[in-house]
Order: structure tokens, then C-alpha cells, then sequence
């Protein structure tokens, strides 16, 4: 005669159905505290929750019991909630080492990463092998933009991947190509999202920084953002389809998703939180407030490229072009530096705080010769503005040549050469000066049969010769 499975073996089937029914409607299982904690978890993963509740309230004050609801918490997300029950049973019922793992978690999703870090090293102590706290302590690091810890700490993990089963190892996997930047994504990530619920995420971010948003909300409309961070992700495509297509519904929706998070009681004070509150103050216009917000977390994201980026932009934008260069220059990622809303950004840094020059070799960095062409016409505006003429003729110069015609170009590079004029007759000629002069009359010869251009370069070369400046 076959015997009756165990609630162990359902449980280990993931079979939540079979195990509740030996539970409950085996009538000569007696009622037990491991009944009741096993009932409860079961029919929450069923979504019975007010039968959940019941046996939810035959637990007693015990740490197995304790310990069952604080998990049943973290199941939820409440992950606040979580982290005070565990650290109570820890306080109250002697140190047991787990809780320090178990809060640990939960810290981190409450972007508690230093407190997590501080909790995982404590428990590696320890237990110098566990692939759960050196993992959490990888992705803590991460969060704080701490790549060489985080790597570090995965190092560790790597070298006992053979042990582990098909499900741990696709969390490794996953986040070692997070650490690599997104190398080799596409050819993880999809494969693992089954086993690895942030991979969903992690893909839409990778289409997002790969300017693929249409994938990225294809992507978004499979699942349910649970936790803030995934809020602020969802938050975040539905910002870059709103700016890429004009779309004020989409820039609604994205203010709407990072104002939920920054006014909740419980995200409010973490560094998602803030982000979120700044973003949507960003998308009001709020610059001055959304700094605010960046500063409090600035010390937690100091080596973090896409933090860097963005603050070092409001820090523009509020008119602190010095502030905003000294972050901008943090960037170390390749795909951050050349993108077009960066590159103009430093850009207008450089000229505002004296280094024109620099502005212009930026040219070199973008990608089209649609971004070239706008990036030349910022460059020229700018130097113009703030009288770096020899920069301003050059850049005038090279926008002419790109879009011969629109005058407006040309018009700007003579009022550039007249600049540079101005600049001899009140501060007397200098070799940087006839420099710029020379280069200047130079450069009218690739415009010719342009209109106007050839009477101005017989005037200026006569304004030339009658001060012996030979061009």
C-alpha cells in the first residue's frame, strides 16, 4: 500500500495546495504550533488571506512563531515592519545569527545599504562561505555605486557556483552581469527571469540606457512594480517616452508614480525615496527644491554614474556651472560620457567656468552628425555669450559648413570675427589674439560664393594690412 506524501514533500514540490489539504482536512492531524505557522504561510502564497489570518492568530510569543510573522511580513514587503520584528527576536530571545541576515534583507530594501552591509560582514564572520550574505553584500555595494566592493564580494560567491542549484546559480549569473554593466545581458537575463524577479527590471533598464524605451515598456506591461525601486524604474520609462515623443500624458504618469513614492511614510527617507521626490520636482521645473532632495543623499551616491550625471545637470540648471563640472567629471562610464544630454551639459560647464576650449573638443565624442551639429551650435551660442570669440568664430564656422543655408550661422561667425576685432583695438594685439584672427580669415575661404562672405574677407583682410597684422 503507498503512503500518504508529507507536508515536507508537498512543500519541497512547491505544491501549497496539497499541503494545506493534509493539513486541513486530515481530521486525526492534531492542531500544533508548526500547523499553525505552516497553514498560515501557505494560504497567504494561495491568496487566502483572511484564512491566513486566522491561524495567524493562534501564534504565540515564541521566537518560531515571532520569526513566522516577521517572514510573513517580509513576503508582503513590509520590509520595515519586517526588520523591527527580526531585531526584536534578536534582542529579546538571545543572539542568533540568521537575524542578522534576516534584517539584513530587509535593510536593503529599504535602501538601508550601509546598515545591510554592516549586518552581512558581521554575519560572514561567522560564516565566511554563505552565498547569501556575500551575494547581498555584492548588491548592497552596487546600490551604494561601489563596484569594486560589490565585485569583490561576488568574487566569493563565484568561486563555490558549482554547489549551487539551477536557481541560485541564475541569481549569480544575473548579477554579475548587473556588476559588468549589462555585458552579456541579453544573453542572461532572459533566461533567468523565471528564477530571478529583478532580471524583468534590470532588462528594462538596459533597454532604457541603450535608448530602446519602446522594449523597455513592452517589457513593463508584463508585470506589476511591487517594491519602490521598481516603481521608480516603471517611473523612469514612462519619463523618457514622455520627453523622447512630447507626450504630457506619459510625463503625467511619470510624475504621478515618483511623487507616490517620495510622499510615502515608508520610502520617503530612503535614497529611492528622494530620487523620486527630486525627479518629479525636476519634471515641475523645481530645480532649486529637487537639489534639496540630492543633497541629503549625495554622500550615499558619490560613485554613482547615473547619480553624478543627473545632479551635476540640476547643479547646472540652478546656475552652479562649477558644482555641476566637479560631478560631471565623476562619470567613469563610457555610455554615460557619450550620451548627447551629458555631453551638452559639460559642455555649457566648461565655457561658463572659463575652459571654452575644452567645450570644443567635445565634438569629438558625439555619435551622430545630428549630435554634432547641435552640440556646435551650443558650444557657439555659449562662447559667444560669454565673449570666448575665437572659439565662437570656430564653431560658428564649422555650423555654416554643416548648414550652409541657414544664415544665421554665418551671421554668427562674423559677428564672432567682429568680436575678436574688438578684443585687439581695446586690449592691443596678442599672439593669442592674431591667432585667432588668422584662423578667423582662414576659414572664410571655405565659404566661398556664399553671400556677403567675399566682401568681408577683402574688409577684414584690408582692416589687417593697414595695422601690419599679416593674415
Amino acid at each position: 500500500m503507498q503512503e500518504s506524501p508529507t507536508v515536507q514533500e508537498f512543500l519541497a514540490k512547491r505544491d501549497f495546495q496539497g499541503a494545506i489539504t493534509l493539513l486541513e482536512i486530515l481530521p486525526d492531524i492534531p492542531d500544533s504550533e508548526r500547523k499553525n505557522r505552516l497553514a498560515m504561510h501557505v494560504l497567504n502564497v494561495l491568496g487566502e488571506e483572511e484564512e491566513a489570518s486566522i491561524y495567524a492568530a493562534k501564534l504565540i510569543n515564541i521566537p518560531e512563531d515571532r520569526l513566522s510573522i516577521a517572514a510573513l511580513e517580509y513576503f508582503k514587503g513590509n520590509y520595515r515592519e519586517a526588520s523591527e520584528m527580526y531585531r526584536n527576536v534578536s534582542l529579546h530571545f538571545g543572539g542568533v545569527s540568521a537575524m542578522d541576515i534576516y534584517c539584513a534583507m530587509s535593510y536593503y530594501h529599504l535602501d538601508s545599504n550601509d546598515m545591510a552591509i554592516e549586518l552581512c560582514e558581521k554575519y560572514l564572520k561567522k560564516h565566511p562561505d554563505s552565498i547569501l550574505a556575500s551575494n547581498l553584500k555584492a548588491c548592497c555595494h552596487y546600490r551604494l555605486g561601489n563596484i569594486k566592493g560589490a565585485v569583490d564580494a561576488i568574487s566569493k560567491v563565484k568561486d563555490f557556483e558549482y554547489q549551487l542549484p539551477e536557481a541560485f546559480r541564475d541569481i549569480i549569473n544575473h548579477n554579475v552581469a548587473v556588476l559588468r554593466d549589462g555585458d552579456g545581458a541579453l544573453q542572461v537575463w532572459p533566461q533567468c527571469k523565471n528564477n530571478v524577479p529583478e532580471a524583468r527590471f534590470n532588462l528594462t533598464i538596459y533597454f532604457l540606457r541603450n535608448n530602446n524605451i519602446r522594449s523597455s515598456l513592452e517589457l513593463l506591461k508584463e508585470i506589476e512594480p511591487r517594491t519602490s525601486q521598481e516603481i521608480f524604474i516603471k517611473a523612469n520609462t514612462y519619463c523618457a517616452i514622455g520627453q523622447e515623443d512630447n507626450d504630457d500624458e506619459a510625463i503625467e504618469i511619470a510624475e504621478s508614480l515618483y511623487y507616490s513614492i517620495g510622499s510615502n511614510e515608508s520610502d520617503c527617507d530612503t535614497i529611492t525615496g528622494r530620487q523620486a521626490m527630486a525627479s518629479y520636482l525636476i519634471l515641475q521645473k523645481k530645480y532649486e527644491e529637487a537639489l534639496v532632495y540630492l543633497d541629503s543623499i549625495k554622500v550615499y551616491c558619490s560613485e554613482n554614474d547615473e547619480f553624478n550625471a543627473n545632479y551635476g545637470q540640476i547643479k547646472a540648471a540652478c546656475g552652479d556651472f562649477n558644482g555641476a563640472l566637479e560631478h560631471l567629471l565623476y562619470v567613469t562610464s563610457e555610455t554615460a560620457r557619450n550620451d548627447f544630454t551629458y555631453l551638452a551639459c559639460l559642455a555649457k560647464c566648461y565655457v561658463s567656468t572659463g575652459h571654452p576650449d575644452q567645450a570644443w573638443e567635445l565634438n569629438t565624442s558625439a555619435k551622430t552628425t545630428e549630435e554634432v551639429f547641435a552640440l556646435v551650435q551650443l558650444v557657439a551660442s555659449s562662447c559667444y555669450k560669454n565673449k570666448y570669440y575665437g572659439i565662437a568664430a570656430r564653431a560658428y564656422h564649422q555650423a555654416t559648413l554643416l548648414d550652409p543655408k541657414n544664415t544665421h550661422h554665418w551671421y554668427g561667425l562674423r559677428a564672432s570675427i567682429m568680436g575678436i576685432l574688438k578684443n585687439i583695438t581695446e586690449k592691443g594685439l596678442t599672439d593669442e589674439l592674431e591667432q585667432q584672427l588668422s584662423d578667423s580669415y582662414k576659414s572664410l575661404s571655405t565659404l566661398k560664393g556664399m553671400e556677403d562672405v567675399d566682401q568681408f574677407s577683402r574688409t577684414l583682410g584690408a582692416w589687417a594690412r593697414n595695422r601690419e597684422i599679416y593674415l
